[in-house]
């Protein structure tokens, strides 16, 4: 069971390339299927004016070509491995602007059209 943010990212990048969302610069580009992943918040609970037990959720996308959910597969499979509970979402990149996905400029995304699945988890 995973139960750090360290430990997420190793389970993620066991499945495919994996980064943080953060600006690294142009020279970090890597080729689909890839893996990035953020904090998107904390629900803890308190107690005594303390935290007394952590909650933290985060959003991880993943990016492939069409021509095969293999990755969604792999990534779904590695979750029930670990016993995450996650929700999906899928779009086509061509459906919206990618404009909204900051990390995009990170990675190649020429050669056609791809998926970005969002999935939410907590640990």
């Amino acid at each position: 069971m995973i139960k750090s943010q360290a430990e997420l990212a190793q389970m993620l990048n066991g499945v495919y390339p994996t980064r943080e969302y953060k600006w690294e610069g142009a020279d970090n580009v890597a080729d689909m299927p890839y893996i990035v992943y953020e904090l998107s918040e904390t629900d803890n609970f308190a107690a005594d004016n303390r935290v007394y037990s952590r909650s933290e959720s985060f959003e991880i996308r993943l990016y492939f070509p069409v021509s095969t959910l293999e990755p969604e597969q792999a990534l779904e499979a590695a979750f029930d491995e670990n016993e995450l509970f996650w929700n999906k979402k899928r779009a086509k990149a061509s459906d919206f602007d990618l404009g909204e996905f900051a990390d995009i400029s990170l990675y190649d995304v020429s050669g056609g059209d791809f998926y970005i699945t969002t999935y939410t988890i907590s640990i």
